[in-house]
């Protein structure tokens, strides 16, 4: 559902005629909250491309891809930048790019986290600039760009730690810098102030904006798992974030399976190994030759780590591995400057360069491997769960229907991509009580009904009838490419 989150509220906007809803944060003015810890950029980014481009699953994938692309080309400067090796950039870059929990992150709602990356990764070479003296002003860039990042998905607050203290180490002997940074970030923080303010205007009182969002917090429960540990808290969180690496999140979501390929272990198991000896090499001084550069953003990445589990252990049971996708580019870049890590030990270079290439060559084929696997799933099945194509062919239908009918989805999942298919021309609607049911009936409206499982019809169908409805019903089955189920719609009409 959120792989078309805003993309479905794009289709809102350009198609305003029909006002059907959408779940974003009462504002006045131009938008500036996707939800209360999210900001609006993708959405103003994606508008003018999909306005061109029209509504399809590819002006969609195309859209989100382009932010890959944003963050392929940062990812390949800071390393080339840091390293002073160009070649060791492009086969980093080359390897996140076919890494499969990066690639099918923009096929589904991982992509709302990726937006913020291209901040953060231009917050990071903005810091390392601003350690050359004619090139202060780009302390203030540093700042603004971490603060953009925040604005975009509010996990990206979990760097804040590491990032102040090396903000505070690096300029310690000029506290101008770190004001610079500071107020940067301020900066950068102004379009979430301006969200509430707007929210604020639109809701009419303090009370009832502070009521409103201590609702979506409620429902949000940020403290489901406060009752454990945090040793507990800190372990899932590293067990979420492995499960991100080895592209799980990606996977439940697009074909419904938990399980990964032996192949995504080997892989990232080797990764581990460059990533530790790297670290190794850096900590006896064997790398001689490296420059200070690299080891100095080797340290910061480790510190950005630790930052980040630390505090998503504060959340504890609330994240899921969406939430660590966007480690999967620091991780890339991690392997980019221990690829020049090792290239730079004193020993005979053949022998450093055959196992960079011994080691690029096997992740690769390890990855593609692995996408092959879930691709060939995903054909076979047409996406499972919240994610299959059957609800492309609801779109379809619905298109051809009547005027005067209403689709209801009472079940989370449908109304996004619903809304987006449909360009926002077909009305709907995601109250199924029984009184909005029976008030569209007597308006002699077509009611069509989504339930991903014929429980939960029955479960409305109990509330119609003990409401006192008079109504006949028909049902009708929307199926997956392998021929399994994937839905049912169900017809509601009066006796």
């Amino acid at each position: 559902m959120d792989s078309v989150n805003p993309e479905y509220w794009i289709a809102r906007t350009l198609n305003p005629e029909i006002a059907n809803p959408v779940w974003i944060p009462p504002t006045v003015g131009p938008p500036a909250l996707l939800t209360l810890y999210a900001g609006t950029q993708n959405y103003y980014f994606e508008l003018p491309i999909i306005k061109i481009l029209g509504f399809s699953n590819f002006s969609l994938r195309f859209a989100q891809s382009l932010i890959g692309v944003f963050i392929l080309l940062i990812v390949y400067k800071i390393i080339s930048h840091v390293t002073s090796r160009p070649k060791v950039g492009f086969l980093a870059t080359l390897l996140l790019a076919i890494d499969p929990s990066f690639v099918f992150s923009f096929r589904t709602q991982f992509q709302v986290m990726l937006g913020g990356i291209v901040w953060f990764l231009l917050s990071l070479y903005f810091l390392f600039k601003s350690r050359i003296p004619d090139r202060s002003f780009t302390v203030y860039l540093s700042g603004i760009s971490y603060g953009l990042a925040i604005y975009s998905y509010f996990i990206y607050v979990f760097f804040f730690p590491a990032l102040l203290f090396i903000i505070i180490k690096k300029h310690r002997h000029n506290l101008a810098k770190n004001f610079r940074w500071i107020l940067g970030l301020t900066f950068g923080l102004l379009p979430y102030a301006y969200g509430y303010l707007s929210m604020l205007v639109a809701v009419g009182s303090w009370k009832s904006t502070l009521e409103l969002i201590k609702g979506w917090l409620v429902m949000l429960n940020p403290a489901a798992s406060s009752n454990e540990s945090f040793l507990t808290r800190i372990t899932s969180a590293v067990q979420l974030g492995y499960q991100a690496f080895l592209n799980v999140g990606n996977q439940s979501v697009l074909i419904g399976e938990l399980s990964t390929p032996r192949s995504a272990d080997l892989k990232w198991a080797a990764i581990c190994l460059v990533l530790v000896g790297a670290i190794m090499l850096g900590i006896k001084g064997s790398a001689n030759s490296t420059p200070s550069s690299s080891r100095e953003f080797i340290k910061i990445g480790c510190l950005l780590f630790v930052s980040y589990v630390f505090m998503a252990a504060i959340f504890g049971g609330r994240l899921a591995p969406h939430h660590f996708i966007l480690l999967v580019p620091l991780v890339y870049m991690g392997i980019g400057l221990s690829l020049a890590q090792f290239l730079s030990v004193k020993v005979p270079k053949y022998y450093l360069q055959s196992f960079v290439i011994f080691f690029v060559i096997s992740v690769s084929s390890l990855s593609i491997l692995q996408s092959n696997l879930t691709y060939n799933r995903l054909e076979e099945t047409g996406g499972t769960g919240l994610a299959t194509n059957a609800l492309t062919n609801l779109a379809i239908d619905a298109r051809q229907d009547p005027d005067n009918s209403i689709y209801i989805f009472p079940d989370w999942g449908f109304f996004m991509p619903f809304a987006f298919q449909t360009q926002n021309k077909v009305t709907y609607s995601l109250d199924a009580s029984p009184a909005s049911i029976e008030s569209y009936l007597t308006q002699d409206k077509v009611v069509k009904v989504a339930f991903w499982s014929i429980e939960s019809w029955e479960k409305n169908k109990t509330a119609l009838e003990n409401y006192g409805i008079n109504f006949e019903w028909t049902k009708e089955i929307y199926w997956r490419s392998d021929r399994q189920p994937a839905f049912i719609l169900v017809t509601v009409s009066q006796k």
